[in-house]
């Protein structure tokens, strides 16, 4: 529900990475599963709906890279970076060649030229450079991460299914796939998980005060979604019933009409009140 621009997942078999994108109304591309089936293989993946949040309408996620000092890597992002134009200028003239205008593509080629010994260094080194709301997923041959902003402004979370970890921007995705919730990644914090399904865990970058987007609360998160240990639907209720008491109608009102569906919540707190 977050995108409905385009689809992508890419996959790591170890050896070799895999990918499969989709452009157009995203609930028609499982239509034909097992097509996609066919172009993926391995034990770990990263995927991404798109929002056109920054740069072109129809963008490509995750940002696959079939180069570079660690080989093939792959990034996903949700969120907006507010310090691209001055670092994309920087690198087009060191010849990067730029595939679109998205914000997420200056990571990829921050992580690319980053003379770290290590992905995990060079993607940290990269997003040290940027600032803004984010949280990332990225995958190489031997690791998938996971990292939230420093201000926790974008959500994401931490699941467990079958002895497996799974990332995700919000628990209704863990209910769906009946994974088990097991936390909220913390604002500034980064997590690894390797092939072994082994979890490590790092903050890597300076604390600042927490500042979650308030339209998490109020349009982007699904109703179903639990945020800092409180249900979505029930918050948007006593919004709703705050709202009418503090500018309860003037006459009375026949019909409370939410507009658009995130509102439904709020209106029935509204108008309950």
């Amino acid at each position: 529900h977050r995108g409905q621009e385009s689809f992508g997942v890419v996959t790591s078999n170890n050896d070799k990475l895999h990918s499969y994108h989709f452009q157009g109304h995203v609930s028609s591309v499982f239509d034909d599963i097992d097509e996609i089936k066919k172009s993926l293989s391995g034990d770990c993946a990263i995927g991404h709906v798109r929002y056109s949040t920054s740069g072109n309408k129809f963008g490509v996620q995750p940002m696959f890279r079939k180069s570079g000092k660690f080989g093939d890597f792959a990034i996903a992002h949700n969120g907006n970076l507010i310090n691209i134009s001055p670092i994309r200028e920087q690198l087009i003239k060191q010849e990067c060649v730029f595939q679109s205008d998205i914000d997420t593509e200056v990571v990829v080629h921050l992580t690319a030229r980053g003379e770290k010994d290590s992905f995990l260094e060079s993607f940290i080194y990269a997003l040290k450079q940027i600032q803004g709301a984010y949280s990332f997923v990225a995958i190489n041959q031997e690791v998938v991460i996971g990292v939230r902003d420093s201000s926790g402004i974008r959500p994401l979370v931490l699941g467990k299914l079958n002895g497996s970890y799974v990332l995700a921007s919000e628990t209704c995705a863990l209910d769906i796939i009946n994974a088990e919730f097991v936390r909220e990644i913390e604002p500034g914090q980064l997590v690894t998980i390797n092939s072994g399904s082994k979890l490590a865990s790092m903050f890597p970058f300076p604390q600042q005060k927490s500042s979650f987007c308030i339209f998490e609360y109020v349009y982007f998160s699904r109703p179903d979604r639990i945020m800092e240990n409180r249900s979505i639907y029930d918050t948007r209720k006593e919004i709703g019933r705050i709202l009418a008491e503090e500018s309860p109608p003037k006459n009375n009102v026949d019909m409370v009409v939410p507009i658009p569906a995130s509102g439904i919540p709020a209106a029935i707190g509204y108008a309950k009140h």
